[in-house]
């Protein structure tokens, strides 16, 4: 059988966010359960103990991916008690979104199949709400578009209604699972545990309120590293780079006599977005 060349592979991405971010036995038990999956590729993860939540990146075949991710959302859902989870990080479930990208040969209409499977197959298996959502920039498909999906801040408004609420999975709530574009998951720690000056920052930075393209964030006060964190997602990286984003950031840092203490990227880059960053960096 001949081999596939890369005109005819496919390859999407994966990044579910799971709630749990201090128990390392889960946390590792997950990572092992996608290295084990053929054909798809652990590319990195990270947990945190003060949002309560890992992150994970892996890529391969939709068919590969869709595997792991069905794998890793059972595993979640058996053993994640989403009402023990203490962290700052809003959240819906016990793997609270699961996201697919494409990649290589791929579009959104590849990524909404696995997504639509996906979801077919956990409430097939499980009595726990699974909403879908849109992604971070333009979408590709009439599917995303027309049957009712949410943003994720619609989502997580909509998860806090009454008549949802009573639907949750007694343990592991809710799911989220959608389809978007790359993005950053960009993380500045700032030099003070003042929450109201992260939470200042954010109000002018987040596009909404008329700050950077394409820049959701919000404001968390990390109680085992007694700092604020600036948390952002640049959902439009060709518009709004990391170093814009630390950029502003520092400024308004100055006007408040502050300085920034660390910063954090949260999970893969994009290749091109990673050598516009050594460029900057070095």
């Amino acid at each position: 059988m001949e081999k596939p060349t890369n005109m005819t592979k496919k390859i999407i991405e994966c990044v579910p966010n799971v709630s749990e971010g201090q128990n390392t036995n889960i946390i590792n038990k997950i990572a092992n359960i996608i290295r084990q999956t053929e054909s798809v590729k652990l590319l990195d993860y990270s947990k945190d103990p003060d949002h309560d939540r890992s992150v994970f990146t892996f890529t391969g075949s939709p068919s590969s991916v869709f595997k792991a991710s069905l794998d890793i959302a059972k595993f979640s859902i058996q053993n994640i008690d989403i009402r023990k989870n203490k962290g700052v990080h809003p959240k819906i479930g016990a793997i609270d979104i699961i996201p697919f990208i494409p990649v290589l040969n791929t579009d959104f209409d590849d990524c909404w199949l696995v997504a639509k499977k996906l979801k077919e197959k956990l409430q097939s298996l499980f009595e726990i709400p699974i909403f879908f959502y849109k992604g971070n920039k333009r979408q590709k498909t009439d599917h995303i578009e027309n049957k009712g999906i949410y943003t994720l801040p619609e989502l997580r408004k909509q998860a806090k209604t009454p008549s949802c609420k009573e639907n949750f999975h007694p343990t592991a709530g809710a799911i989220a699972i959608g389809v978007r574009d790359f993005l950053i998951a960009y993380n500045i720690n700032l030099a003070t545990n003042n929450l109201k000056i992260a939470q200042k920052i954010v109000s002018k930075i987040r596009e909404r309120n008329g700050g950077l393209t394409g820049v959701r964030a919000l404001a968390f006060f990390l109680q085992k590293r007694n700092l604020a964190q600036v948390s952002m997602n640049l959902t439009t990286p060709e518009a709004t780079t990391k170093k814009d984003a630390f950029q502003f950031v520092e400024k308004e840092c100055r006007k408040l006599d502050i300085k920034i203490h660390s910063e954090e990227i949260i999970g893969c880059l994009p290749e091109d977005v990673m050598n516009n960053l050594n460029a900057w960096i070095y």
